[in-house]
């Protein structure tokens, strides 16, 4: 009985084993959970133009990086494959281990915003190895500008007004000057927000990067709004976007005090319906001092010339309305400038010489000489016919007698 028992037990064991040499271990499997492969270890797999390149692969994986860590280790420096995929040199130690859930989570701790700014010193340029040089894609990555339309302004020389990166230079070409996308990480008042740096460390203003001088003016001197520097940077004379801003607003030792709201419509912030434009020209549009008495100006953007203007010469003063004690000045029945037409970037004194906006004297007005005016318009001029108080001069009145 035992040799019986044996033989049976013997022929058993060899049925077993016939059984798993016929069916095979890899069919036993199928109960198994497989393990995901990439199958990214081919042939060019760091060739970037290579189909095989393991980071088009990591593209089209569900799992994207998550399969990467079953062999390279959840932060990507070995693993069981003791190989780390910051070796070669192309993936920063500090930027791919950003790729975790919740990266485009705000109020994740993954969130990649929080880890630029914690691990990076809040500088993106090891982002690019992946997202392009421009942040809008690259080899592997989706693009950041769907979420931050301004993102690839951030180049070398973003803070370089020299540059053709500079940021500023970036928001006028691609923006229009709308800075209101930037706050997507340098905050609503661009005080900094969740990765970036505050704007106000350079925009020291109340209004920050939206000050008047951010884009014309003097950058480091918020008194100072009208150009030079105009929109494209110039500060010459010569150029239309300057011109004779400085002479009339800073500069203006012959009239009245002269506004911006002389020449254009001031917009009661930088988003103002009519103030951005895409054709760098601010519009002209005549009031205050310019319209006095009915003058009708106009600007001409062909020849760049003023014209019909108050503060040039077109004025008429009539003796029938003019005070009885003062009738006898006139030689006529009115008296008149020269309404004088003036090239806006002609900065040479010569437009603005005494006699140039009205005669020596003025038509219509009894003959002196110039040494003579003192004796009718003191307090406004010496007896050499030098201004000497410019708020009664070109201010919409005649001033005569003290007044």
């Amino acid at each position: 009985m035992k040799i019986l028992l044996l033989k049976i037990y013997s022929i058993s064991i060899l049925l077993l084993f016939l059984i798993f040499a016929v069916v095979g271990c890899s069919d036993l499997q199928d109960d198994i959970a497989p393990v995901p492969q990439l199958n990214i270890h081919g042939s060019e797999v760091f060739n970037p133009q290579s189909p095989n390149f393991h980071g088009k692969k990591v593209v089209d994986s569900k799992e994207r990086f998550g399969e990467c860590k079953q062999c390279h280790s959840a932060d990507f420096n070995g693993g069981t494959a003791q190989v780390s995929c910051y070796s070669s040199g192309c993936h920063p130690y500090t930027t791919i281990n950003v790729h975790e859930n919740g990266i485009v989570d705000t109020s994740s701790p993954n969130f990649h915003a929080k880890f630029i700014a914690d691990n990076l010193g809040k500088q993106m340029s090891a982002c690019a190895n992946c997202h392009g040089a421009t942040y809008e894609g690259g080899y592997v990555s989706p693009s950041c500008a769907t979420c931050h339309p301004t993102i690839n302004v951030h180049q070398d020389g973003i803070v370089n007004p020299t540059s053709p990166n500079f940021h500023g230079k970036y928001i006028a070409a691609n923006l229009d000057w709308d800075m209101r996308a930037c706050g997507s990480c340098h905050a609503a008042n661009f005080s900094g927000g969740i990765d970036a740096p505050s704007c106000l460390t350079c925009h020291k203003g109340a209004a920050g990067p939206e000050a008047c001088n951010t884009c014309h003016g003097d950058f480091n001197n918020p008194t100072r709004i009208a150009p030079p520097r105009a929109l494209n940077g110039s500060i010459s004379t010569n150029d239309p976007g300057v011109g004779a801003h400085v002479a009339h607003l800073y500069d203006n030792q012959l009239g009245s005090l002269i506004r911006c709201s002389t020449c254009h419509t001031v917009p009661s912030s930088v988003y103002a319906e009519g103030h951005l434009g895409n054709d760098g020209k601010a519009e002209i549009i005549f009031g205050r001092l310019s319209i006095q008495g009915g003058a009708n100006p106009g600007f001409n953007f062909a020849n760049n010339t003023c014209s019909n203007t108050y503060c040039h010469g077109n004025f008429t003063f009539y003796r029938d309305s003019t005070a009885s004690t003062y009738q006898f000045v006139y030689t006529g029945a009115t008296m008149t400038g020269n309404n004088a037409t003036v090239i806006w970037n002609k900065v040479d004194n010569t437009q603005a010489e005494c006699g140039s906006c009205h005669g020596l004297p003025p038509t219509g007005h009894i003959s002196y000489a110039i040494t003579d005016c003192a004796t009718c318009h003191y307090g406004v001029v010496d007896g050499n016919g030098n201004i000497i108080d410019k708020t009664k001069h070109i201010n919409g009145v005649a001033n005569v007698f003290g007044n």
